[in-house]
């Protein structure tokens, strides 16, 4: 093994290194300390947790009535925050109390609701054994009410607002349970204390120790040519903890092609819990014809359990040179692969060879020739550190933690406390401690410290920091140090203590055996190459790397930089390697570019759009928003900077607003169109139609609607017809008059212009708009120009009866001689003289003599 071999174990992978190795005092009577509850049996001093979870389809709980007995001879209740006793109806009208022998709480939210639908947990509380009992204990629930809105979905919602919750509410219970077709009812889950031991495939395991598992496997006479193999763990217990390949794969390692992989998940890293192992050598081959180690695998307790977890494999694929002996003693050897699996048992098949059915915890010397110390393989002399590393923004007023190591193996190095606890003493607070040998081959270190004035870890510090060497007669084994902390208590208000309070929480969880801090590391450590800053460095630079927002092209560089970083630091030559490689990694992360692909795209998009129709503001709000958006592309500050310009920009494009003033002008004018009387009933009412449409885009239109509409109520406004009914009459009317000539020719004039007017007026009609008042005008002139001809006056016509005889030439000479008698003049004066003389009587009797046409005297034309 290499010197400078380092391995680290985090308190963040294995939350077991904080919890101290307990002893079990066995009792006579088990009955006096110990009491079976739901089938589970606890000791005096445990704390379980009483947890239901329940789902309730489609429906949002109105409120609950829920009762909880419990044996308080037995159990004492620990009442905790609302919140985690009850986090879904916590702040729902929640009431609960404990009456000491049952803890019965109701919720109610007849506004919002309570949403189970998707799952929840009713309940989950916490209870101390305080006795034992002979007898078992059994903790029930009842559920007395569970009612749900008559509705599904969000009470808030929009579509659900105003929806009427009327008395008796729907109930979710059937009997005091939820039955199948309204949800799901759990069962009540009880979790006492973790467990410190775990059974891996028969063997006992403690929290923290490494063991092996291995497997052998016999081929009789045929060298094998390859194999592949499927190695399964539960990762939430256990931790695969690699050592040199030689001493995992030892027949298999160094000839031909060997290859294994713990295999990760994609997403977040973490191992799935599979080891895949393939190996092949066509002319070589692996020699097992006597039985040998197929594998033997390291892994580290991280959990304990009640329930055994064992390592299983599968032999996926193995075959065997079709000869027996060495294949490199062939002359002419035959490449055809033999498979020796038994397809039934996925095994060696008996009759070609034998293999363990099942891994086996190895308890040969594979496991024994080493020195190990928290999973970190050492040799004599090794400096060993220890230390706790903690980050929290609230200052520490106190701790007390128990440090036990082996002393057969380890001697502790004593050194100053500026390096012991180096940032408890840089605060000025003394550390009281003491080394106790515990007369076992272990030894203890008791340390504490307190101040009122509080010590800081805002930035990540060692609380202490412990040295050892592997002593020369170090025997070969498993060993830990072992990290008690019995408590450690922080200001409840973050920063430095002004005095003003001394509120403080207890921030170890002795049930978890964690820190409630915003960051914590317990590392174990050969110290002579250090490699937490490129450690740190990788986490950094994994994180970055899984961040989206940047370039492919950079982050492909950051990880291959990743992987170059991970290589050294699993297996560290020199320190001057360690440092070489933190500032390769920091210039791959340095070299990281934002991506701004998406941003100028869309800021292209953006440029490329037509803006005609939308009102000028939200124009002139994109045309902005994509100055601003280049401005960032350019120099990117940061890739949340890109993805809220990018979210800025879309929603500069998504606020265009259309404009829809000329079409809300035109439909004013459509509308007073509409109002006004003398237009036809159909084309009034394809134009109400043609209104409606314009209308029911406002608020809601595109460009294109707006555009459509305007051109649609244009074209009904051009639509509307006038009523021509009375023009058409008119106009029949003048005709006749204009065909009788016993009007003047200047009124009959005066009239046709009219009628033609009205005509033209008519045509219009048939191909464009025409106001009604334009026909009532037209008809008016052409009734005035009726109204305003002049009848002619039948020249003769002395007696004004209608026609011309001697009559007249007797009305003319009685005229003549003042008899009286009436006469129309115009027509008596036939020689159109001006005046009437017998000359007038003469030329009638020469007309009627002459039998001349009538002829007619009009009066506005003399």
């Amino acid at each position: 093994m290499k010197k400078g071999l380092k391995k680290c174990l985090s308190i963040v992978l294995t939350i077991a290194m904080l919890v101290s190795v307990m002893s079990v005092s066995l009792i006579a009577n088990a009955a006096e300390d110990t009491v079976t509850i739901n089938g589970k049996t606890y000791t005096v001093g445990d704390t379980i947790e009483v947890k239901k979870e329940i789902t309730v389809n489609d429906k949002w709980l109105l409120n609950g009535q829920v009762s909880i007995p419990y044996n308080s001879d037995v159990l004492k209740f620990v009442e905790e925050e609302p919140s985690k006793m009850f986090p879904v109806a916590n702040g729902h009208s929640l009431v609960y109390f404990n009456t000491g022998s049952k803890i019965n709480f109701n919720f109610t939210d007849v506004k919002k609701g309570i949403d189970f639908t998707q799952g929840g947990i009713l309940y989950d509380l916490t209870f101390e054994v305080i006795a034992g009992s002979a007898e078992e204990v059994t903790i029930d629930d009842d559920l007395q009410v569970i009612s749900t809105f008559p509705f599904a979905g969000d009470p808030q919602s929009e579509e659900n607002q105003g929806k009427p919750v009327e008395y008796p509410f729907d109930s979710a219970l059937e009997n005091g349970t939820i039955p199948a077709d309204k949800g799901t009812e759990g069962e009540i889950e009880i979790k006492g204390p973790e467990a410190e031991t775990l059974t891996i495939n028969g063997y006992e395991a403690t929290v923290g120790e490494t063991v092996y598992i291995s497997k052998k496997i016999q081929v009789n006479n045929n060298w094998l040519m390859n194999g592949q193999i499927s190695v399964k763990y539960d990762p939430e217990y256990l931790q695969f903890a690699p050592v040199e390949d030689e001493k995992m794969f030892p027949n298999v390692f160094g000839i031909g092609s060997f290859m294994y992989n713990d295999v990760k998940d994609k997403e977040s890293g973490a191992s799935v819990g599979e080891i895949r192992i393939t190996f092949t050598d066509v002319t070589a081959g692996y020699n097992f014809t006597n039985s040998a180690v197929l594998y033997d695998l390291p892994f580290t307790v991280i959990k304990g359990s009640d329930t055994a977890k064992d390592v299983t494999d599968e032999i996926e694929a193995m075959s065997s040179f079709p000869f027996a002996g060495d294949p490199a003693q062939e002359e002419n050897p035959d490449y055809t692969q033999v498979s020796v699996i038994d397809d039934n048992t996925g095994e060696i098949d008996a009759a070609k060879g034998t293999s363990d059915a099942e891994p086996v915890v190895a308890d040969t010397p594979a496991v024994t020739d080493k020195i190990i110390v928290n999973g970190i393989e050492v040799v004599a002399g090794d400096e060993i550190n220890h230390y706790l590393n903690i980050k929290d923004d609230n200052w520490f007023a106190n701790g007390q933690y128990e440090i036990t190591f082996n002393n057969t193996v380890l001697d502790l190095v004593v050194n100053d406390d500026s390096i012991t606890y180096p940032v408890i003493t840089a605060a000025g607070v003394s550390v009281v401690d003491n080394v106790v040998d515990n007369g076992d081959g272990t030894s203890t270190i008791y340390f504490n410290f307190s101040t009122t004035n509080g010590v800081s870890f805002e930035e990540l510090g060692k609380v202490f920091d412990f040295y050892f060497t592997v002593k020369e007669d170090a025997a070969p084994g498993n060993y830990t140090v072992d990290t008690k902390i019995v408590e450690t208590y922080v200001f409840s208000t973050p920063g430095q203590p002004d005095g003003s309070s001394y509120d403080m929480t207890n921030v170890y969880d002795e049930e978890t055996g964690t820190l409630n801090v915003e960051e914590s590391n317990l590392v174990t450590e050969i110290k002579d190459i250090d490699t937490s800053a490129l450690e740190a460095l990788i986490a950094e630079a994994k994180a970055l790397a899984a961040e989206e927002g940047y370039t492919e092209e950079s982050i492909a560089a950051l990880n291959e930089a990743i992987a170059a970083a991970e290589a050294v630091a699993a297996d560290p030559q020199s320190q001057d390697q360690v440092n070489a490689a933190v500032k390769a990694l920091q210039a791959a992360m340095d070299a990281v570019k934002i991506d701004v692909s998406a941003l100028e795209a869309l800021i292209e998009t953006a440029e490329a759009m037509d803006t005609t129709g939308y009102t000028s503001e939200s124009v002139q709000a994109l045309a902005d928003a994509i100055v601003h958006a280049k401005t960032v592309a350019e120099a990117p500050e940061s890739v949340q900077a890109v993805a809220d310009e990018i979210v800025a920009l879309q929603a500069a494009i998504d606020g265009l607003v259309v404009d829809t003033a000329e079409l809300e002008a035109l439909i004013a004018e459509a509308k007073e169109l509409a109002a006004k009387e003398g237009y036809t009933e159909e084309s009034i009412a394809d134009l109400e139609a043609a209104i409606a449409a314009a209308e029911s885009v406002i608020g809601a239109a595109t460009v294109d609607d707006v555009k459509a509409q305007i051109e649609a109520l244009t074209a009904a406004m051009a639509a509307v017809k006038p009523d021509t009914t009375a023009l058409e009459a008119a106009i029949a009317a003048a005709e006749e008059k204009l065909a009788d000539d016993k009007y003047s020719p200047t009124s009959k004039a005066a009239l046709q212009a009219a009628v033609d007017a009205g005509k033209e007026l008519l045509a219009k009609v048939e191909t464009e708009f025409v106001a009604y008042e334009d026909v009532v005008a037209a008809t008016e002139a052409i009734n005035t120009a009726i109204d305003n001809l002049v009848e002619g006056v039948l020249l003769g016509d002395a007696n004004d009866d209608g026609r011309v005889n001697i009559d007249d030439a007797s009305y003319i000479q009685n005229f003549l001689v003042k008899l009286n008698v009436t006469i129309n003049e115009l027509a008596a004066d036939v020689n159109k003289d001006g005046k009437i003389t017998i000359m007038d009587t003469t030329m009638i009797q020469v007309r009627l003599a002459t039998n001349a046409e009538n002829e007619y005297v009009f009066p506005d034309e003399i």
